[in-house]
């Protein structure tokens, strides 16, 4: 990933050739790989392309893979987009906030993966009744 501020990562793009690597023998219908992404463009892609996305392809099973810096400030995780900035909080992208796009779809198998260094514990049970499931 290419930041403005922060030291760009490596790691990403190969973990995702990796991943391909392991899924080529599934059958996978879509992927939909996005990267360097504003955080204006991060919340278009959760609030309105990926919705659109899901249902016009009529998908019911969604792994979302989030890798990149992140944040935590003692109360809150984020994302941090290519142009966010660790010490401009409205800048990046709360984790939380991926909870409200997610549980308007209608999905029957959700996995969220976010891979994002320094960003403390991070989604959890984005639809109500899920378990939890904690890797430390």
């Amino acid at each position: 990933m290419k930041y403005e501020i922060e030291s760009s990562l490596q790691g990403p793009s190969k973990d995702f050739t990796l991943i391909t690597e392991v899924l080529k023998d599934y059958k996978i219908d879509y992927v939909w790989h996005k990267k360097n992404l504003s955080k204006q463009q991060f919340e278009q892609f959760m609030v309105e392309e990926l919705a659109s996305k899901i249902k016009t392809n009529k998908v019911n099973s969604l792994i979302l893979w989030y890798a990149g810096h992140g944040h935590y400030d003692g109360y809150s995780s984020y994302c941090i987009p290519v142009d966010g900035e660790k010490s401009k909080l409205s800048s990046l992208y709360p984790i939380d906030h991926l909870k409200t796009p997610l549980q308007r779809m209608n999905l029957n198998h959700l996995l969220v993966i976010t891979d994002a260094c320094q960003a403390g514990a991070s989604v959890r049970n984005v639809r109500s009744g899920a378990e939890e499931l904690k890797m430390r």
